[in-house]
This record gives C-alpha cells, structure tokens and sequence, in this order.
C-alpha cells in the first residue's frame, strides 16, 4: 500500500502488525523468511483477533511482493488459531448511568471525552482530535471530522445531549479556537513520534481507570460506541440514523460490528408489536362508530285529518230492498 493512498494510522498499524511476526529477523530476505516458526514464536499466544489482523497485512505484503517481482508464488503462511470476534464488551444499561455519573464528576477532559463517545457515538480518534471549534452553537453541536476521517461518511454534525453541554462549554472556556477540546498531559512512559495514538492510548487507559472507579467491569473506549449504537437502536431509532451517527454509509457494518446480538431483532418486534396494536386500535374505532352510518329507524307516520263527516246518500241512489248501508 502506497503511503499516498494511506493514512499515517493505517501506516502505523500495518508497520506493528508486520514488526510482530518478524521481530528481529528484520535481514532475512522475504523469499526464505520461517513464517510459520517466527508465527508460533510471536504471535500464536496472541488473541484471535490479533492473529487475524497480523494474518491480513501479511497477505498484503505478500500481494505487493508478487505485484512487484519479489515473489514469484505466495508462500504459505500459517492460519489463525480461533474464531474472529466481533465488536467489544460493553457496559449493561445501569452501569453505563453508573459509568456516566462517576465520568461526569471526575470533569477531567478524558474524562468527559469518554461520556461524550456514550452520548455521541464518535470514534476514540475523532474524540480526542477535537478542537474548539468544532464545539458549536453553545455547546448544542459537535462538527466530527471537520478536516476528514476515516470514511467520507466520518464527516458530519451531532447534536449534544443537555445534560452534557454545559460541561464541554465550560472545557472550551477561554481555550484558542484550533486547541484540542480535551486537552491533557500525556502520561506515556515510552516516547512516540505518533501523537494520534498517543492520544488514543491515553483515553483508552483513562477508560479503564473510570471503570475502576465506578466499580464496573472494565471495557476498552472503543467499546463506547458500540454501547452507543445499542442504545440508540434498542430506543427504535432506524437503522440509517444510527449508522450516519456513527459516520457509517450503511446499518450493515453498525449492525455486525458495533450492535449487541439480537438487538435488532428485538427492536424490530417491538415495532411489529406496537404497529399491529396501532392497527387494532383503528379497527376497534371504526367499528364502534359504525352506528353513526346507519340510518336510525323512525316511527311510522300517523296521518290526521281531523273529524269526517258522514255524508248521506240521497235515497234515490238506493233501491228498494237494498239493504241500505248509507243509511238512506
């Protein structure tokens, strides 16, 4: 992969999965490189995801090889131990409010960053390359990956929940406009040339450190916006809305990578259920006003004319012998 086309994070990450396997067999020619000793020294005790994400850049690097006349074949390469997991451990529902409220008081800026990836569902990497004015309209919006991200969806804007608000305006008080919104002295030990994941590496450890202290297991930040998109789609907010929140172009990847199993399944009964008693509820009426369209029935009409006189037949209408009913 040209570093053109790369992002200086895609660099770094694909440089410390190949340093991994190779460790300091960094002379010997790629053609008789021992895979398979060098994988079982290094990164057989490894997670599985580990083992896959090491597995994928050297697949590349043996893709470029061949591409460019290094290699004439792929050699074979050993295959990882385990089934890839997907997504990250998350807090339940009482212990995120527990998480949020011990965040909320501690006020540090990782602090605050790590209740705004909960409320927000931002990336670890877009939190922490924040600036101050990215903080908009008093607090009430967040431009995310103003200056580009990780995807052309990563770009976008977020409302800010109320309860959140007065603390990164207070956070952005007094702070030059292109300073970092959460500002903090890195506690690295080991110096990097890498700031981005410096910076990660701080709010991660922060993370862990907040759920010792609120007395909840421990999950990585990460895992932040995966509870995030839970959340949102357990609430019955549509698949495109969760996915364009987390800078996602489609539910397709929020829904297998970040998404807690059955979730979606659960959210869509409950909607089934409340739109088939929505359209029980409409029959019911309907029926019940049924009446008002029938034609109500009357009592029968009573004619009067006022009192008849009886009228006389003259007698010469009436012969002799009859027997004379008009009374003539």
């Amino acid at each position: 992969m040209r570093s053109s086309t790369a992002k200086a994070s895609t660099i770094e990450t694909l440089r410390h999965r190949l340093h991994s396997v190779i460790g300091t067999r960094t002379r010997i020619p790629i053609e008789v490189f021992p895979s398979a000793k060098a994988w079982d020294e290094h990164v057989a005790s490894q997670s599985s995801n580990s083992q896959y994400g090491i597995r994928s850049a050297l697949d590349g690097l043996t893709k470029w090889a061949i591409g460019a006349g290094v290699l004439r074949r792929a050699p074979p390469l050993p295959m990882p131990m385990g089934k890839k997991k997907r997504g990250k451990a998350m807090l339940r529902k009482d212990e995120t409010r527990v998480f949020i409220r011990a965040s909320l008081a501690a006020g540090d800026p990782l602090a605050l960053a790590a209740v705004t990836m909960i409320l927000t569902g931002i990336r670890p990497g877009e939190a922490v390359t924040l600036k101050v004015r990215d903080l908009d309209d008093g607090g009430a919006l967040l431009w995310v990956a103003a200056e580009g991200g990780k995807t052309e969806a990563a770009t976008r804007r977020i409302e800010v929940d109320e309860e959140l608000q007065p603390h990164l305006v207070a956070l952005a008080q007094g702070k030059d406009p292109n300073a970092f919104l959460f500002a903090f002295e890195s506690q690295r030990r080991r110096k990097t040339l890498n700031n981005y994941k410096s910076r990660r590496d701080s709010l991660l450890r922060r993370v862990k450190a907040l759920c010792l202290e609120a007395n909840v297991p421990i999950v990585v930040a990460h895992s932040m916006r995966g509870l995030h998109a839970t959340l949102a789609t357990d609430a019955g907010i549509t698949g495109h809305a969760v996915a364009a929140n987390l800078g996602h172009t489609t539910f397709v990847v929020t829904a297998r990578h970040y998404v807690a199993p059955a979730t979606v399944a659960t959210a869509a009964s409950r909607r089934t259920r409340g739109a088939l008693r929505a359209k029980t509820k409409t029959v019911t009426a309907v029926t019940r006003n049924a009446s008002e369209f029938t034609r109500p029935k009357t009592k029968k009409r009573s004619w009067n004319f006022g009192t008849v006189k009886r009228r006389k037949w003259p007698s010469y209408l009436c012969e002799e012998g009859d027997s004379n009913p008009h009374g003539c």
